[in-house]
């Protein structure tokens, strides 16, 4: 039979393991909309010695690593499309043609220009049109080009934020690594710190992807850009963006440093991943090229239609000149103009093929309204007008290919979301049903120690 001293035991044991049980379900509600928190949970189990109450093993939190990661990895495929569509984004309105102001327009005007020119060569209309068209062109190519610049000043501003974003967190990862490892040697709760350190983790997953690799003494290690050490042992790297500029063909890399800053830069040898790399990738892939590919359209147009230009004849008999003309030969589509001989005198305009035939031969006026779209002036064999064209549905695809891959990583996350937050989130209602079921367990302590009390006096009475 059990002594008095047992029973009192066993009842102080159901009231300590009740009480934590109560704390527990409080702490889960209290934090049931903290960014990052787990449930915590606890287990009870019979006393080391045999009949001497119950103990409670806990809390500890309610985590599954496995899909953790996989949401992570999901968060930066979505963050990943979102920073494409916002490159895109950027860019979109320098290929406005639909709302007839755009390139493919004003290429459109010049040659209709040019077929009226070839119907009345000897018209001092139909010559003043073209001017204005060429004029009008130039215009084009320059307002094209700048919205296409400030698509790749935009994305590297952005990147530039995003990298000390990143930095900033991966510093934060490294001081909770610290804390971590000295409250694990120390025997102390670290459930708070893990807490605050997955959020982090989450959120810099949504910037870049990152690789998570736990260590025995509660510390993590983080890698990104295909292997770089963003969080080791020693501490944080700092992620920054070079930004190459126009010798570089305005293409952008990510790079890393050892938090003193210190050392040589290590170059991403993989995809970056996140919203960054869904950023650069816009840039690098999309905006940039195109940009140069502008500047190349601009030349090389410039250099076929001047060629034929200077093949034929002016009004007057003349010699054609250059109709254009290249300022800056580093930015073309920018620096593009009509030359100012033909600017000032229409009839410079060279429509003749032959001087004897002047004014109202229109030989070379064809010759020149062929060269838009059917004269494969471009490196690769293209016509201007199909390389420009080209150009629109690149934009446009990888902003189609982006809008879907975002609507599928978005279903994604929400499903992923779910799932993780029906294991490891906090359930009010459930908690509730806990401290209901806590409290029932306090009150039947409670009462085994009441009934030991009353046991005593009757003793102590009847020994009297």
């Amino acid at each position: 039979m059990a002594s008095m001293n047992e029973i009192l035991t066993i009842g102080n044991s159901g009231l300590l393991a009740s009480k934590s049980l109560l704390q527990m379900a409080g702490f889960n509600i209290a934090n049931a909309n903290t960014p990052g928190y787990a449930r915590r949970s606890a287990q009870l189990q019979a006393q080391a010695v045999l009949g001497m109450g119950v103990s409670v093993q806990g809390p500890h939190a309610v985590r599954n690593e496995l899909m953790s990661r996989h949401l992570n990895t999901t968060y930066g495929d979505k963050a990943f499309h979102e920073g494409q569509l916002s490159g895109l984004n950027l860019i979109q309105e320098a290929f406005n043609d639909l709302d007839g102001v755009g390139l493919g327009n004003s290429l459109n005007t010049f040659e209709d220009s040019l077929a009226g020119l070839a119907g009345n060569p000897a018209g001092n209309a139909e010559r003043q049109a073209v001017v204005n068209a060429g004029i009008a062109l130039t215009h084009s190519f320059a307002a094209t080009r700048q919205q296409l610049h400030q698509g790749v000043q935009s994305a590297s501003a952005q990147a530039d934020a995003m990298a000390t974003d990143v930095t900033s967190m991966a510093q934060q990862v490294a001081a909770l690594n610290s804390r971590i490892r000295a409250m694990t040697d120390n025997g102390k709760d670290i459930g708070g710190l893990v807490d605050q350190r997955a959020a982090l983790v989450s959120e810099i997953s949504a910037q870049m992807r990152v690789q998570t690799v736990h260590q025995t003494d509660g510390s993590i290690l983080l890698y990104a850009g295909g292997g770089r050490p963003l969080v080791s042992a020693e501490g944080a790297a700092r992620v920054s963006v070079n930004h190459l500029g126009p010798a570089g063909n305005y293409l952008s890399e990510v790079v890393f440093t050892k938090d003193s800053g210190q050392g040589e830069e290590l170059k991403a040898i993989g995809d970056v991943g996140g919203r960054l790399g869904g950023i650069l990738a816009a840039n690098n892939q999309v905006v940039a090229p195109t940009l140069t590919n502008l500047d190349l359209l601009a030349e090389e147009f410039v250099n076929a239609f001047n060629a034929q230009h200077s093949a034929g004849f002016t009004f007057n008999g003349a010699a054609g000149g250059n109709f254009f003309d290249i300022t800056d030969p580093a930015n073309p589509a920018a620096s593009m103009q009509v030359n100012t001989v033909v600017r000032n005198d229409p009839e410079n305009v060279a429509a003749s093929d032959n001087p004897a035939e002047v004014p109202g031969n229109n030989g070379n006026a064809l010759l020149l309204e062929d060269i838009i779209r059917d004269t494969p002036f471009m490196p690769n064999g293209q016509t201007g007008f199909a390389f420009y064209s080209d150009l629109m549905i690149e934009v446009a695809t990888s902003k189609q290919a982006a809008t879907v891959g975002l609507e599928i990583e978005t279903a994604t996350v929400s499903q992923l979301e779910t799932m993780l937050e029906s294991e490891i989130g906090v359930s009010v209602d459930e908690e509730l049903i806990r401290m209901t079921k806590a409290n029932q367990s306090f009150e039947a302590a409670s009462q085994v120690i009441r009934n030991a009390d009353q046991m005593s006096e009757t003793v102590l009475t009847l020994l009297g």
